[in-house]
């Protein structure tokens, strides 16, 4: 009989929670006074696979930023000799046979996702149950639950940043166009209304006035958008900020929330450093955001009194 459990979730395996899950499948061995062995599996990203007969050896690897650990197998079984003498039964998993205990538990990476599964096999439910438990409550502690890193996790973290990019374009190409819209307002430049107020202007009529307005409005439709329009400040006030924060927010979904981190080796100070560039990202992006927002306002209500 064999026991699953799988999950599909992003996770941060470090020396403390490999070590009590580790503590757990020998506690659940030492528990049958039998004689049991255990082996530790890593593949790296360079493919190469390194196995191990004990922890330590595995904690003490390097685990490089440029060849990380992308997935580790523990294995543990209870040893041949201490199995029924049948030749059969020694070469292949009989888990009718009360003799036999084994125990699986995988992390790994696969298509920029993570993946955890338990699997134990033994016909004494009891034992098999009682491992699974024990082991579920520690890997529980080994899963990211924050929403962005589950984000990432999911086969939508691409569309968010698109949908924000669209946004942020048409909300630019709205406040410029705005900047150029004259309806709803008198169609009347600071020239216009120094010329007809001017003492050769004394006896203007509506005419005028609305020849004046007619222009104007034809200007401003011919400017409203165009190359013209890319020189100017106004496009750029909206521009850079944009820029920075779709940039900085694709850093963070690409960058900054890793979906599996075995937190060892070279990979510990790795991981820090994105935790920390992550945290001060999100702060400058809410500055960016709020800067950006208030400049907006402040220069729209500036262009609005020039004209």
């Amino acid at each position: 009989m064999r026991t699953f459990r799988f999950y599909s979730s992003p996770f941060v395996l470090d020396k403390s929670k490999l070590g009590r899950i580790d503590s757990v499948i020998k506690d659940q061995f030492d528990s049958l006074n039998r004689g049991w062995r255990v082996s530790y599996t890593a593949v790296l990203k360079s493919k190469k696979v390194v196995s191990l007969p004990r922890l330590d050896s595995m904690l003490s690897m390097d685990n490089s930023i440029n060849d990380p650990i992308n997935s580790l197998h523990i294995n543990a079984e209870m040893s041949q000799e201490n199995r029924a003498s049948n030749s059969e039964k020694d070469s292949l998993k009989d888990y009718n046979d009360k003799s036999y205990y084994d125990c699986d538990v995988h992390f790994s990476k696969q298509s920029a996702k993570g993946y955890i599964m338990i699997d134990i096999g033994s016909s004494d439910n009891k034992w098999a149950d009682s491992t699974l438990l024990a082991l579920e409550e520690q890997i529980e502690r080994t899963l990211q639950r924050d929403v962005w890193t589950k984000y990432c996790n999911s086969d939508l973290r691409f569309v968010l940043p698109i949908i924000m990019l669209m946004s942020l374009i048409g909300v630019g190409y709205a406040i410029l166009q705005g900047w150029y819209d004259l309806s709803g307002r008198m169609w009347l430049t600071k020239e216009n209304v120094a010329r007809l107020l001017s003492e050769e202007g004394q006896n203007f009529n509506l005419v005028d006035i609305h020849r004046f307005q007619l222009k104007n409005l034809q200007y401003y439709d011919k400017n409203a958008w165009g190359w013209n329009s890319l020189l100017g400040w106004k496009f750029y006030v909206i521009l850079i900020p944009v820029v920075f924060i779709i940039g900085a927010f694709f850093y963070l979904i690409l960058r900054c929330y890793p979906v599996t981190v075995f937190n060892w080796g070279d990979m510990s100070d790795s991981y820090e450093k994105i935790c920390r560039i992550r945290k001060t990202l999100w702060q400058v992006i809410m500055i960016a955001i709020i800067g950006g927002f208030i400049v907006n306002i402040a220069a729209s209500g500036f262009v609005g009194m020039l004209q």
